[in-house]
């Protein structure tokens, strides 16, 4: 019997994919706090939430930066070291990202 019967196949192994990051979730949650500390307040429901996106999306980064990577290109930023510095993802991660893309659009 499967844990969610109402989940679809693929909702499924999404979750099971994402369960792999549970740790670095929690200690990019930890690292928003620290680095934020001074100017969000530590009761308020809107700060809880906006450290819980912030870490979500800086985990899809690390997990998949093309995205991301893409939206600084259409910005005008094409050095990979400075993508690599706003996105707090290794210049290699870059590199991989733009060679999947450009894999992408050769048809």
């Amino acid at each position: 019997m499967a844990h969610n019967p109402k989940r679809s196949d693929e909702a499924r192994r999404a979750y099971q994919r994402d369960r792999r990051y549970a740790a670095e979730y929690a200690d990019l949650i930890a690292e928003i706090w620290s680095k934020h500390a001074h100017e969000l307040p530590g009761w308020d429901i809107e700060a809880h939430a906006f450290v819980r996106r912030e870490a979500y999306r800086q985990l899809q980064a690390l997990k998949t930066p093309t995205k991301l990577v893409d939206g600084l290109l259409k910005q005008g930023i094409t050095n990979q070291a400075e993508i690599a510095r706003q996105l707090g993802i290794s210049r290699q991660a870059v590199s991989a990202a733009m060679k999947r893309k450009a894999q992408v659009a050769t048809p």
